[in-house]
């Protein structure tokens, strides 16, 4: 186990900067009365190793003072049609970001193995019971990895998230933004020609999922008539890169 105390100074391109980036309908807003950040992080982890199995167990709870958080205050329409969320960092007098992690990989034989892995987390606002815009659903990968232990190796994975529903009331009736859970596949092949020559091929999204991330839409207020589009990740998507070593 171990523990860390922290104190961070507001950067100048939090507290005094504005932003605005239409396109992305992004904006942020200056905070030029923030206050330094403390805080108290405890964590306690476990390796270990059985046979062909390999595994690591992480809890962490994090206890902070004025912590410095973003925040989403308002909403503009642009031109007409280019909606844009501002958002603005602000301090909490007293948050909690607790959490476990897990890990694993078993190697089936000389060619084939299993990865995976889990987070949890909890964030919240101390002093008014409520979860924190940076809360994250459970998350996860799980894979299956082959090589010829000569020059081809292969990484098929699954990333997921489940639903987010730990929300807060964004006014009073209204609920911010949840997200439904999802699941998303990649593939990664990279294959050596020789010594000097590599190529990696990775097909990302490979079954062309439409999901949105939570950390997307964090603390937006849930509005039925907004166009959500904008929030999805991308869909399927194809990388090849070739190495050549001197």
């Amino acid at each position: 186990g171990q523990y860390a105390s922290g104190f961070k100074v507001p950067p100048y391109d939090l507290a005094y900067v504005s932003r605005l980036e239409i396109m992305y309908g992004y904006g942020l807003e200056p905070a030029d009365d923030l206050i330094p950040e403390e805080s108290d992080s405890y964590e306690l982890g476990l390796r270990g190793h059985y046979n062909d199995f390999d595994f690591t167990i992480a809890a962490y709870n994090n206890e902070y003072e004025n912590m410095i958080e973003i925040a989403y205050v308002r909403s503009e329409l642009f031109y007409g049609f280019f909606p844009v969320d501002f958002f603005q960092y602000q301090n909490i007098e007293a948050a909690t970001i607790k959490g476990v992690e897990l890990s694993g990989f078993y190697s089936l034989n000389d060619n084939w193995a299993l990865s995976g892995s889990v987070n949890y987390m909890d964030a919240t606002n101390d002093e008014t019971d409520t979860y924190l815009s940076s809360m994250r659903p459970v998350t996860g990968t799980v894979g299956i990895l082959y090589s010829n232990n000569n020059n081809l190796s292969a990484n098929l994975v699954t990333s997921f998230a489940d639903n987010m529903s730990k929300v807060n009331e964004y006014t009073e009736g209204v609920d911010t933004r949840t997200t439904a859970g999802y699941g998303v596949l990649d593939l990664m092949v990279n294959y050596d020609f020789n010594d000097k020559v590599r190529v990696n091929a990775s097909i990302f999204n490979l079954l062309d999922k439409e999901y949105t991330k939570y950390s997307s839409v964090s603390g937006l207020e849930n509005d039925p008539d907004r166009d959500w589009t904008r929030a999805t990740e991308p869909g399927r998507g194809v990388s090849i890169r070739l190495d050549y070593t001197f």
